[in-house]
């Protein structure tokens, strides 16, 4: 729940709303260049899915590691992403996709185009295509 996940296409860009398993168009334009990081190939994939933490989701009270919270809040982030992209990975490979996870990718254009607020980061995106012939 504290992740959350972004579609970018060549038509436009979304936000999945899990409570209604819907998408919600947040822009019109292609973005997914900006997904790919300096990754060409990424301007060419169906769909690139980007995995964004809302730190305001996370318990901070709870914190079995006495860890400095804000490092706490940052692993968890970072571990939970892993889980949605390694999903999206068994996902694409038992439905014939091809995917490959990244970190790199522009922040601060996406950060606009997606809404992003304050307490939003971005972590990772899956390109998301058919595999090579």
């Amino acid at each position: 729940m504290d992740i959350d996940v972004y579609a970018i296409t060549k038509q436009g860009t979304y936000k999945y709303d899990p409570d209604k398993h819907e998408l919600i168009w947040l822009a019109e334009g292609d973005y997914r260049r900006a997904a790919g990081g300096g990754q060409d190939f990424v301007a060419s994939v169906p769909v690139v899915l980007i995995l964004a933490a809302d730190y305001t989701k996370y318990d901070t009270v709870y914190n079995p590691t006495g860890f400095d919270l804000s490092q706490y809040v940052l692993f968890t982030a970072a571990m939970d992403a892993g889980i949605v992209s390694q999903n999206i990975n068994l996902f694409c490979a038992g439905n014939g996709l091809a995917t490959i996870s990244h970190s790199m990718m522009d922040h601060k254009v996406l950060s606009e185009v997606l809404k992003l607020n304050e307490s939003q980061y971005l972590l990772l995106n899956n390109a998301v295509g058919y595999p090579a012939e």
